[in-house]
C-alpha cells in the first residue's frame, strides 16, 4: 500500500468511528506520539529488528503494524499542532458544585469497587495511583473514564451482577461526558472541529500503540516496561511530574526527559501557555490578599496541561488590571497559620460586564512557584476542583 492509499484508508477509518468509540486522550497526545515514534525507532534498530523478525516469521506479528503506528503517530502530531493553533475564545469555566460533587462521589465509589474486586490485576494499582495524583477538572473526567474501563475489563466484575455493572459503567461514561461538555462549552467552531479530529485520531492511535507495545514487552521481558511503556505508565509519569514541577521547570519539561533521545528535540517546539500572552502595556503592580476556601469566589485555575506550574489563581476582585501586570499575592489556605507569598502576572481578565454569574476578577499566572508551595496548592486542588481556562 503506497502513501496515497494509506492516507485514504486512514481517512475512511476515522470517519467510520462511532461516537461511542471516541474519548479524550488520557495522556498528553504529543508526548504519547513521540514515545510511539521512539518505540518504532527501537523496533527497527538492529537489536529490535532481530526479535521482531523472528516473530513475523512465525506469523506471530504483522510487521506492517510498525509502519501503521509510525503513520498514526505522525498524523497525531499534526493534529495536536492544529489543535494548539486553533482559534480560541477563552472563558474561565467553573464546574457547577452539584456536578463536581456527583463526579467526585462517583470516582470514590469506583475506586472502592475496584479495590474490592482486585488490586492484583495488571494496571489496577497504576490506575489507583493516577487517581491519587489527580486534582484538575480534566483529570476528574479522565479518572471516571479510566475507572469505568478498568472495571469493565476486570474478570471479577463479570462474575458479579453483570447488568448492574454495565449500568454503572454506562452512567459513569455519561457523567464524564457531562463534565466534558461543561469544560468545552466555550470552544470556538474551529476548536470543536480540531477537538473532534483529535479524539478520532486518538482512538486509532491508542489501539495501534497498545498492540505494538504489548508485543514489545513480551519480546523484551527484561527491559520491556522501559522500552515499550504502556499508555497508563506514561500518564502516571506525567501526573507524577506535575507534583514535582515548579514555575522554573514545568511538568512538560520533566516528562520530555523520558522521551527517546532520537525524538526529544521535537518536544520542545510545542507552544506552551506562557508563550501565548499578548504583548500589552501592563499597569502598575497590584498587591492583593486572597483567601482560598471550599466556597470562596477566588480559586486556583488550570489550563489544558493541568499543570499547576502553568496555571495560577483566579483572584475575585474589582481592581481589574490589564494583561501582563505583575500581581503580588498573600494567599491564605484552609487551616494555614500564615499566608503564602505568591507572585505572578495577569494572564486573563473577567470583566464586570461578562453577563453571567461568574465573579469579576483576574486570572493570575504563577511566575515564581517553588515545588514546596506547589504541593500545598495541589493538596487544596485535590479537595476543590480548579477553574478551567483553556487558552
Amino acid at each position: 500500500m503506497n502513501h496515497a492509499e494509506r492516507t485514504r484508508s486512514l481517512h475512511a477509518r476515522l470517519l467510520a468511528l462511532t461516537t461511542a468509540e471516541l474519548a479524550p486522550p488520557h495522556v498528553d497526545p504529543h508526548v504519547a506520539a513521540l514515545a510511539a515514534l521512539g518505540l518504532v525507532d527501537f523496533a527497527r534498530s538492529p537489536e529490535g529488528q532481530a526479535r521482531f523478525a523472528e516473530l513475523v516469521a512465525l506469523d506471530g506479528f504483522d510487521g506492517a503494524k510498525l509502519d501503521e503506528l509510525a503513520m498514526l503517530a505522525e498524523a497525531l502530531l499534526g493534529i495536536v499542532d492544529g489543535f494548539d493553533l486553533a482559534p480560541r475564545d477563552p472563558k474561565p469555566i467553573a464546574v457547577p458544585d452539584a456536578l463536581e460533587a456527583e463526579c467526585r462521589a462517583r470516582r470514590t465509589l469506583l475506586v472502592n469497587l475496584l479495590v474490592a474486586l482486585s488490586t492484583e490485576l495488571p494496571g489496577v494499582w497504576r490506575m489507583l495511583k493516577q487517581v491519587e495524583l489527580s486534582f484538575g477538572p480534566l483529570d476528574l473526567a479522565v479518572d471516571l473514564r479510566g475507572l469505568a474501563a478498568a472495571i469493565e475489563t476486570n474478570p471479577a466484575a463479570a462474575q458479579a451482577d453483570a447488568v448492574a455493572t454495565q449500568e454503572l459503567i454506562a452512567s459513569t461514561r455519561a457523567l464524564a461526558r457531562r463534565l466534558e461538555d461543561v469544560l468545552y462549552a466555550a470552544d470556538t467552531p474551529e476548536l470543536k472541529q480540531s477537538r473532534s479530529a483529535l479524539h478520532r485520531m486518538w482512538a486509532l492511535f491508542q489501539a495501534a500503540y497498545r498492540e505494538v507495545a504489548d508485543v514489545g514487552r513480551e519480546l523484551f521481558a527484561e527491559s520491556g516496561e522501559a522500552i515499550f511503556p504502556n499508555l497508563d505508565a506514561i500518564a502516571e509519569v506525567s501526573r507524577t511530574a506535575r507534583h514535582a514541577s515548579s514555575s522554573d521547570e514545568p511538568a512538560a519539561i520533566i516528562v520530555e526527559r523520558g522521551i527517546p533521545a532520537s525524538r526529544r528535540g521535537a518536544a520542545s517546539t510545542r507552544r506552551r501557555s506562557s508563550q501565548r500572552m499578548a504583548a500589552v502595556r501592563p499597569d502598575a503592580a497590584l498587591a492583593v490578599e486572597v483567601v482560598l476556601a471550599a466556597h470562596s469566589e477566588s480559586n486556583l485555575w488550570l489550563g489544558f496541561s493541568q499543570d499547576l506550574a502553568e496555571g495560577g489563581i483566579f483572584v475575585a476582585t474589582y481592581e481589574i488590571r490589564s494583561v501582563g501586570t505583575r500581581v503580588d499575592m498573600s494567599v491564605m489556605l484552609p487551616g494555614a497559620d500564615e499566608p503564602l507569598p505568591l507572585h505572578g502576572y495577569v494572564h486573563w481578565v473577567r470583566p464586570p460586564s461578562a453577563g453571567d454569574d461568574f465573579a469579576t476578577g483576574i486570572g493570575v499566572r504563577f511566575v515564581e512557584l517553588p515545588a514546596a508551595t506547589a504541593k500545598l496548592l495541589q493538596a487544596f486542588a485535590a479537595k476543590r476542583t480548579p477553574i478551567f481556562y483553556d487558552d
